[in-house]
């Protein structure tokens, strides 16, 4: 039998993978011109929605941006931003970790 403690450590595992290769991820989606992008965007979302910290590396973003614009990314303008609440995912009700430290960061600086 399945013990609860058991699912939770295997969920905690689950979601440092995602974490681990996430930036990777979203490296090679921005910017591409394919399904790439929004498929990414779909995954970002449903992990920061989860409790699964998405290192915004450098960039400040944690969206992959389409190089056809707007309309094949799925992304508003502001999300489409490095270093805005939108672009680190904050503006959905996402604090994480990595996001609030890039904020802070950029305000500590300007």
């Amino acid at each position: 039998m399945i013990k609860k403690r058991d699912l939770q450590i295997e969920l905690k595992e689950a979601k440092q993978c995602l974490a681990d290769i996430t930036w990777m991820a979203r490296r090679y989606a921005d910017g591409r011109k394919t399904y790439a992008t929004s498929m990414y965007n779909d995954v970002a979302n449903w992990c920061l929605k989860h409790g699964v910290n998405i290192n915004p590396g450098a960039e400040g973003i944690v969206w992959a941006r389409d190089g056809h614009g707007r309309g094949c990314d799925g992304l508003s303008d502001k999300e489409a931003i490095e270093g805005t609440q939108e672009g680190l995912g904050i503006h959905k009700g996402n604090k994480h970790p990595h996001a609030l430290n890039f904020k802070m960061n950029i305000l500590e600086k300007s």
